[in-house]
């Protein structure tokens, strides 16, 4: 295949055969010009639509400089076409008579070299019957070696790298589930194209001034080895145009953990011997243009590196697993890092308004998850910046085989014979199926290498006794329980190991916010139980988990440990049903970190401790599952029981002296409170009783609202697209227990409950002066800024967003009995919130139980409607004394709890079948 393309004129023939003679014997391969013998082009084709078609295997293009190519236009044509693909252009000078001022000014910002001009020659004898007659050319050899280090620079092929690494010389050529580093070059292999088109996407990003490249692809599709050994060691090595700083990977800690920031500006700075102190480098960023400084500091090093009159090389800011920025582990941190780029790239945007040529140059690249590129889109502080995806596949069949076969080639090469028994690569090929093929077979190679490569050889009969692709999880997994006495000391029986590794799973293991999926997630090692060290330990010698000291948010180091990879998660059979049997599990005790660590960053204060519903909660999981809390974790919930048995106390003690002061039967009756009441009535006296709704946080997002199920009423029409910034909102309808909080503390009404029952049942009977009223009162005792939500933001949480549900959880009636209370199934009556499945979202009774007030006024259509999430008020002519209820409810049936019904009551209708619920604002 061609990799090269040689641009010359028809009067330079010779000179090109003899280049290309020079490019076979160099190993380049034969390249591509028109009158190659065996590559030539057709006849009536042209070199336009030639190179069009191998846009995506041309690794770069060569000029050869003469009067002749100086003076055509069809040569400066192709010139020009090969700028538009932004392939990398070498000049090549094989005329005495051109100067370098002759050469395009385009071009001289690639490299350039000579064949003319020294007095060591290279002999070459050419002949392409008829257009060429035999001829000899010479050309001089330190020309030659310049253009070689020129077509390195450019090369995509993994022998232009050495193996082994110098500083690494017994580095395995197979790294398992491990991403490959800068280092892995050399054993990189089955991307080709896509690093090709990277490439020249990347180059054709800088000269447009486009500054966000995003890398989507799914887990297992190997995009941070993309990233590290494809695209970073060739990026560095065109140091004239690209100068990529150490890769970012956000974790916890985005700007001072190990791969933080930070560490990566440190690190470059310590690259250009101008070395800073990380204490220098968090007080610089810590200004509003401190990172403009620091990277214009780093560009202005690297441009004086190369020399005089060199333009300033393109910096590329990597940032991997991206996903992690938009995670509420490390959200700080994050948030940081997205408002320093935020600022930078508005910055390097004035400066190219204001100057012909920027001063700053910078592209940011960042490696996400295709299931998590919405919160890319959507966040905050990206809005604006022009993004430009590139999708990362599955690699295709074919290209497994180079996977396989290609680092042994490379380590065979490098003096450690390691050879593939084609048998085994052809069985390999045969298994490598599905999302996990990639990191399960570079899994099952880096196993083989282990146990059986000593030899020299892996073969297909020693890849079957570790049972297959799959099976190969398991037996690394069986291999770490062999000789339980052995150091590290364990468990000898498989249900005291099992029960063990539980405790830990929880640590190790997260939920995708909105898509579910389980994650990986980093542990410090000092949180989990003793009790699993020596379990963990013989798993990271199975490479199954990963240990390593990292600096955590804090900027302390600790030891951490997580798993392996994501397809461990969906193929370790032991791991993958604790996730599914702990999926509920999971997502509440992700809620239960979300509140505590807030508890935790504001210094503790018990207004933040669970009450009421989630406190419950909390207390019920504790003994369902005792041994998958952690310290923090149980210290947050003993805390808050610890609070409750508190007031209590005080509650009854101040009841008594109450009743004995001004009387029980009198004052009782005339307030209508029973003993539990009267209680949280005295104590109101001296702390606050508010319980604060457990929120959910909902990812911003589009959708279409309105009559997307073509009832055909006018007012669910039109249909209209709306975007969404993120909010919170509370989980549940506002419960009794805490509306009542509100009643006694203020002295106001105590709703009826219509002897259905208190506590957790939807507070009903209420108006929406009553639900702002008592959204008002939790916004002073706590604060937060609470209200009601907008009948966009209703719509798109009832809908789970872009999914777009007929119903809040489903979109098929016969599953709706599952997530609602309606006539169906209630009883005449409402029931406690929680008791039917939550939507995609994790809200619960967004259809059913009770009607809901939002904020918004009633308008007879959605014409002029707002399309942002905001309140829709007097606007297009709103009846601001009737207001908006959505849901339907526990007496009406299943047309009236579509996500698109709507009606509109007065402000002051308190009826059996309407409550709220509230919106948290996010605070930023």
């Amino acid at each position: 295949m061609s990799k090269i393309f040689i641009s010359h004129s028809s009067h330079d023939n010779a000179k090109a055969l003899a280049v290309a003679q020079w490019l076979e014997e160099m190993g380049w391969g034969t390249p591509f010009f028109d009158i190659s013998p065996r590559r030539g082009l057709a006849p009536g084709k042209r070199w336009r639509e030639a190179l069009t078609g191998a846009a995506g295997r041309c690794e770069a293009v060569i000029c050869l400089l003469t009067p002749s190519w100086l003076n055509s236009g069809e040569c400066r044509g192709e010139f020009s076409f090969a700028c538009y693909l932004s392939k990398p252009l070498i000049g090549v000078i094989v005329d005495p008579s051109v100067e370098i001022k002759d050469v395009p000014d385009e071009l001289r910002s690639w490299q350039i070299c000579t064949l003319v001009n020294g007095e060591n020659r290279r002999r070459f004898t050419v002949h392409h019957d008829p257009l060429v007659p035999l001829t000899q050319v010479d050309f001089a050899e330190a020309g030659l070696v310049l253009l070689h280090r020129g077509l390195q620079a450019s090369s995509l092929n993994p022998s232009e790298f050495p193996w082994p690494p110098p500083h690494d010389p017994n580095r395995l050529p197979y790294r398992g589930l491990k991403a490959l580093e800068a280092e892995d070059a050399a054993v990189f292999f089955g991307r080709e194209a896509p690093l090709i088109r990277a490439l020249d996407t990347l180059r054709r990003m800088t000269e447009s001034g486009e500054q966000l490249f995003v890398i989507l692809g799914a887990s297992g599709t190997g995009k941070s080895s993309f990233l590290r050994a494809g695209l970073w060691p060739r990026l560095k090595r065109d140091d004239r145009h690209f100068l990529p700083l150490p890769v970012i990977r956000p974790e916890r800690a985005a700007i001072t953990g190990q791969s933080g920031l930070v560490e990566s500006l440190e690190s470059m700075f310590r690259e250009q011997k101008a070395a800073k102190t990380r204490a220098n480098l968090r007080a610089i960023l810590a200004k509003p243009e401190g990172i403009v400084e620091l990277l214009t500091e780093i560009q202005t090093n690297a441009q004086k590196r190369l020399g005089p009159g060199a333009m300033p090389p393109t910096l590329v800011i990597g940032l991997d697993q991206a996903e992690e920025l938009f995670g509420k582990e490390g959200a700080d941190e994050a948030g940081q890092l997205l408002d320093c780029l935020n600022r930078l790239l508005g910055q390097i945007a004035h400066d190219r308004s204001s100057v012909s040529i920027p001063r700053l140059r910078v592209v940011i690249l960042a490696v996400i998850r295709s299931d998590s590129y919405e919160q890319m889109q959507t966040a905050r502080a990206l809005a604006g910046i022009r993004q430009t995806p590139f999708n990362l596949p599955a690699l295709a069949p074919g290209e497994y085989k180079m996977v396989i076969e290609g680092p042994a080639a490379r380590s065979t090469a490098a003096g450690h014979k390691l050879t593939i028994e084609p048998a085994l690569t052809e069985q390999l090929l045969k298994d490598a199926e599905g999302a996990d093929a990639l990191p399960l077979l570079a899994f099952i190679l880096e196993r083989l290498l282990i146990d059986y490569g000593a030899d020299g050889d892996l073969l297909l009969k020693e890849y079957e006794a570790l049972r297959g692709l799959e099976g190969s999880i398991e037996s690394a997994v069986n291999e770490a329980w062999k000789d339980p006495t052995r150091e590290p000391v364990v468990p000898s029986d498989e249900a005291t190991r099992r029960r063990l590794l539980n405790q830990a799973f929880p640590a190790l293991v997260t939920l995708d916010d909105e898509a579910a999926k389980a994650k990986r997630r980093v542990a410090t090692w000092s949180l989990l139980p003793q009790e699993t060290y020596p379990l963990l330990e013989r798993l990271v010698s199975a490479r199954v988990l990963l240990k390593d000291r990292r600096q955590l948010v804090d900027g302390q180091e600790a030891v951490v440990i997580e798993v392996a990879h994501e397809a461990l998660i969906r193929h370790w059979s032991h791991l993958k049903s604790w996730v599914d049997i702990n999926r509920e599990f999971l997502t509440w005790q992700q809620r239960l970190n979300t509140t505590m660590k807030r508890w935790q960053k504001q210094h503790r204060p018990a207004g933040l401790l669970l009450r009421g519903l989630p406190l419950r909660e909390a207390e019920d999981w504790l003994k369902k599952q005792p041994d998958s809390f952690s310290p923090d974790e149980r210290a947050f919930i003993v805390s808050s029981r610890l609070r409750k048995v508190k007031e209590r106390m005080a509650a009854a003690i101040g009841v008594a002296i109450v009743l004995w002061l001004i009387g029980t039967t009198t004052w009782l009756w005339q307030k209508g409170y029973n003993l539990e009441q009267a209680g949280l009535k005295v104590q109101s006296l001296v702390v606050s009783i508010h319980v604060p709704p457990q929120m959910v946080e909902i990812p911003g997002g589009t959708f279409q609202m309105g009559d997307v199920e073509k009832m055909g009423e006018l007012w669910r029409n039109p249909v209209h697209q709306v975007s969404i910034k993120p909010f919170n909102l509370s989980k549940f309808e506002v419960t009794f227990d805490e509306y009542d909080r509100f009643a006694i503390d203020t002295g106001g009404r105590l709703p009826e409950d219509q002897g259905w029952g208190r506590d957790n049942r939807p507070v009903i009977n209420v108006s929406w002066d009553d639900a702002n009223a008592y959204a008002e009162w939790l916004s002073q005792q706590t604060g937060h800024h609470y209200r009601l939500p907008t009948e966009l933001e209703w719509e798109y949480a009832a809908r789970s967003g872009a999914k777009q549900q007929t119903w809040a959880g489903t979109s098929e009636e016969s599953h709706l009995g599952e997530y609602a209370v309606f006539l169906d199934n209630s009883g005449n009556h409402t029931a406690e919130v929680g008791m039917k499945q939550a939507n995609g979202f994790g809200l619960h009774d967004l259809s059913g139980n009770v009607w809901e007030w939002v904020e918004d006024c009633l308008h007879s259509t959605y014409k002029g409607a707002p399309q942002d999430g905001s309140a829709w008020l007097e606007q297009g002519g709103g009846d601001c004394g009737r207001r908006v209820i959505r849901g339907g409810s526990w007496d009406l049936n299943q047309e009236f709890l579509l996500a698109s019904n709507r009606l509109g009551i007065t402000t002051v209708n308190r009826t059996i079948n309407l409550g709220f619920r509230l919106v948290l604002d996010l605070e930023y």
